[in-house]
């Protein structure tokens, strides 16, 4: 989605409403009859939180909650290399920072036989190259980011020294910390069945800056939260909830009437 004649390059900005429209659209059309892949990012793909996310909620809370509302699902999750630490989109200088093919062409095609500005498809590109998912995996903040002692195809990502293995194995409340818990989550002896087959039914449509859905099956029902806006969001519930079973910001309960601070996620037994 996002889409335009002109090329991949040329792709409008993806908003949350798009992204959740989405999501639940493609729900929809599966129904109950098989699963989809659900990823936030691939190789061919730029980086989910750089995507998906708009710029105030790039940070390890709006990370956790786009994982959240994605790996929750009903579908096949697939979880990306780097993702689970926040990996995010890179800075390419010029067109000689790219290794990708796709991009070579491109300017051969946009700028080189003067259809395009250089300097805007370059911007273009940054946001959108599928380079973005292929920087080297960064584990800690040695040289190439303890990827390799060569020379990697790619240049790191600036933001190595900060995100990285690591540095988040030894931080309890980690991006990557949270993506064991919620991976655990969805597949305790408890939760399993839902989660893999319940249905998804989205609630609170009205919501802009927000996706909420259930996952039903039998006799259990778990509400998932995410709150993509800048302010606050209050919610109220047709029932006081059983328990919490996920949250991104270290809640400790959750009542009846909510309110969601900006990117915060929660996953909720109704």
């Amino acid at each position: 989605f996002g889409g335009s004649e002109k090329g991949w390059y040329d792709c409008k900005e993806i908003t949350p409403d798009d992204y959740k429209r989405c999501c639940f659209e493609t729900q929809a059309k599966m129904g109950d009859f098989g699963f989809v892949s659900n990823i936030i990012e691939n190789h061919d793909e730029p980086r989910g939180v750089s995507r998906y996310l708009p710029v105030y909620a790039r940070n390890s809370c709006g990370t956790k909650m786009l994982g959240t509302i994605s790996l929750l699902l009903r579908g096949l999750p697939f979880i990306f290399q780097g993702q689970e630490i926040g990996m995010t989109n890179s800075v390419f200088d010029g067109i000689e920072d790219f290794d990708d093919v796709e991009i070579h062409n491109c300017w051969k095609e946009r700028v080189v036989e003067g259809h395009e500005d250089p300097e805007a498809l370059i911007k273009a590109m940054r946001f959108r190259a599928r380079d973005n998912a292929r920087t080297p995996m960064q584990w800690n903040t040695s040289s190439n980011a303890g990827f390799t002692t060569g020379i990697p195809w790619l240049r790191l990502n600036d933001n190595y020294p900060d995100v990285n293995v690591a540095a988040q194995e030894k931080d309890t409340d980690s991006v990557l910390n949270y993506y064991k818990k919620l991976i655990a989550l969805r597949k305790s002896d408890t939760y399993k069945d839902i989660f893999t087959y319940g249905k998804t039914i989205p609630v609170f449509l009205e919501k802009e800056m927000l996706m909420a859905y259930c996952r039903e099956k039998d006799d259990k029902r778990i509400l998932v939260l995410g709150n993509f806006g800048e302010k606050k969001e209050a919610l109220h519930l047709s029932a006081e909830p059983k328990k919490l079973l996920l949250s991104n910001m270290n809640r400790t309960e959750i009542g009846q009437d909510i309110i969601l601070a900006p990117q915060e996620s929660a996953v909720v037994l109704l």
